[in-house]
């Protein structure tokens, strides 16, 4: 008798053997292999399982928490299963969970308890008869639910197999038979499901295929209006680019003819301004001309007549003593002669010598007198006759 458990587990001992239980060795193979049914070959699947370790701890771990009644309602068979199952055949791990819950609860009512130790009990499980089989597994499950005594079981059992012996049949081949037919029905079943699954499957993808085709033509749809929109929407905004520009042209046109108006105006209303200044000052100079020649008129002409400061012909435009200097004095010779064009005067040599010898300090003093010609008027008198000097001056350069 071997004790079941290593040194590496816990101290606590196992309620139930998962190797013994779940038929975790291939009886073929004398090793652990994929729990899963192989369809083709309608027998038990022989690849080996990398993750297998990984289930078989859930188990341990199981079998050290729980009693085989209490692990057959437990979820974490489903992911033992999982794991002790090859990449062929992983989508059996639910009917793998189910056959191992089918099995230990074959194993407790075969024991008849609901654990196989207290919580005072320290001895290691061990392997015992009580273990058999799966296919006497359900033999024991079938004679349990008859509610029999283990044993008068026991003895039902060893009359059928005394009488099996006597016809000749060998127990173990019944046995054999038994699983080579449970594994036909698991494997028609796993056939049915597999017909069902893939046309599910295709059910399933056909109806994919048909909303993806619906989707690309709304899709299409939508970008179809979509591209419409903008193109719309594009020729919205040029259109109105385009009214925009125009009136932008036509505007800054109008601008432009209201600039070229306004210059037009302006120059016209500054040519009229200065033709009525010119005008102005033509009539003014003119005045100013004939006043300066009457005046000189008349002291030329009577000779007896006594003079004041007011009888003086002061030759500014104004006429006046306060406003005599150089500058106006020339300025005053230049314009306001007659024929003087562009503030040049073209009065003649004779002219010019004439109106030297006016001014000349001798012959005004002779004219006017002392009384005039002395005073504040002497040095206004002196300007005058220095301009006509150089207005001589400056005639006989241009020559």
């Amino acid at each position: 008798m071997m004790y079941y458990g290593t040194s590496s587990m816990s101290s606590k001992s196992p309620y139930w053997d998962p190797e013994t239980v779940l038929e975790l060795i291939h009886p073929l193979r004398h090793a652990v292999r994929c729990t899963g049914i192989a369809p083709s070959k309608r027998r038990r699947c022989m690849n080996q399982v990398a993750s297998f370790s990984d289930g078989r701890r859930i188990l341990d771990n199981l079998a050290r928490t729980m009693d085989a009644t209490q692990a057959a309602e437990s979820p974490d068979l489903k992911n033992a299963a999982s794991s002790t199952l090859c990449y062929l055949h992983g989508d059996q791990y639910i009917k793998v969970a189910r056959q191992w819950s089918s099995l230990l609860r074959a194993w407790q009512l075969q024991n008849k308890t609901s654990t196989l130790k207290s919580d005072s009990d320290t001895t290691p499980l061990r392997r015992t008869k009580a273990a058999k089989p799966f296919a006497e597994s359900i033999r024991v499950k079938v004679e349990d639910d008859d509610g029999l005594a283990k044993t008068e079981r026991d003895r039902q059992w060893e009359a059928i197999e005394a009488m099996m012996k006597k016809l000749g049949i060998n127990m173990q081949d019944v046995l054999d038979d038994m699983e080579r037919k449970q594994w036909d029905r698991e494997a028609r079943k796993h056939e049915k499901r597999e017909d069902e699954r893939k046309k599910r499957q295709e059910f399933e993808q056909e109806k994919r295929d048909r909303a993806r085709q619906e989707k690309e033509r709304q899709e299409k749809e939508r970008q179809e209006k979509e591209r419409q929109e903008k193109e719309r929407q594009e020729k919205e905004r040029q259109e109105q680019r385009k009214a925009e520009e125009e009136k932008k042209r036509k505007e800054k046109e109008a601008r432009e003819e209201a600039i070229r108006e306004r210059a037009r105006i302006a120059r016209e209303k500054r040519a009229k301004e200065a033709r009525e200044k010119a005008e102005k000052e033509a009539q003014e100079w003119a005045q100013a001309w004939k006043r300066y020649c009457k005046a000189w008129n008349r002291i030329e002409t009577d000779l007896y007549a006594k003079f004041s400061e007011d009888d003086v012909p002061w030759p500014v435009r104004s006429g006046l003593l306060a406003d005599v200097n150089e500058v106006d004095v020339k300025t005053f010779f230049r314009k306001a002669p007659p024929g003087c064009k562009s503030g040049r005067s073209d009065v003649d040599q004779l002219s010019l010598k004439k109106e030297i010898l006016r001014w000349h300090t001798d012959k005004i003093l002779h004219r006017l007198g002392p009384e005039v010609c002395n005073g504040k008027q002497k040095e206004s008198l002196r300007t005058i006759a220095a301009v006509m000097i150089k207005l001589r001056q400056e005639a006989a350069k241009t020559r």
